[in-house]
């Protein structure tokens, strides 16, 4: 892999993915961020197994490739140089990075042992719903998740999908908290999910 981007987008993106990323004594791949190369952009990806993240920056591609590379470390380095253009280059598993009169090596590993994050098949149905309502709805019943590990379904909110509104339940077994969204597009097919309490929060 070989490419030019800004110093501000990859930071920015870098920082976006590196929130999920904890300590992962069992599987320390996991405190890595996943760099690939996708035409003319760079897609950076995160996942703690429960929650994961992809962010796409544009770039100027010189060679196809990908790296796995420790998060906590890369966005450290990045975010202490200017805001000029960056070259990332990956060689055996290190990865080459140049800005200006900064000039570093960071040891990755083989991206064929980062865990794969689902995509997103085309043409499965989606409703879309305000930025704000959903965060609201969400916020005004976590607190009444439970913290067992043993009841996993009551340690997560509960999303009812409707036809035309969206029910959040939780309860901690003593409390009980809903709250009902309405929305103007109308889904065909009414399901539900329980979204753990880590990726909702």
């Amino acid at each position: 892999m070989k490419i030019i981007c800004l110093q501000k987008k990859l930071n920015q993106a870098i920082i976006i993915t590196e929130k999920i990323i904890g300590k992962s004594f069992s599987l320390p791949v996991l405190d890595n961020l996943l760099l690939t190369t996708e035409k003319n952009f760079l897609k950076i990806s995160s996942t703690d197994l429960e929650l994961g993240i992809s962010i796409w920056i544009p770039i100027k591609l010189i060679k196809e490739g990908s790296i796995s590379i420790p998060a906590k470390l890369i966005k450290e380095y990045i975010s202490n140089l200017p805001n000029e253009k960056i070259e990332l280059e990956s060689k055996n598993n290190n990865l080459l990075i140049k800005c200006k009169n900064y000039k570093a090596i960071i040891k990755g590993v083989d991206p064929k042992d980062y865990p794969l994050i689902p995509q997103i098949k085309e043409g499965i149905e989606y409703l879309e719903i305000g930025i704000k309502d959903f965060i609201n709805g969400l916020s005004m019943i976590i607190e009444t998740t439970s913290n067992s590990e043993t009841q996993i379904e009551i340690s997560g909110i509960f999303i009812n999908f409707f036809k035309n509104n969206i029910k959040f339940v939780a309860t901690d077994s003593f409390r009980l908290a809903e709250k009902s969204i309405s929305f103007s597009q109308a889904i065909k097919k009414q399901f539900s999910i329980i979204l753990p309490k880590k990726t909702a929060q």
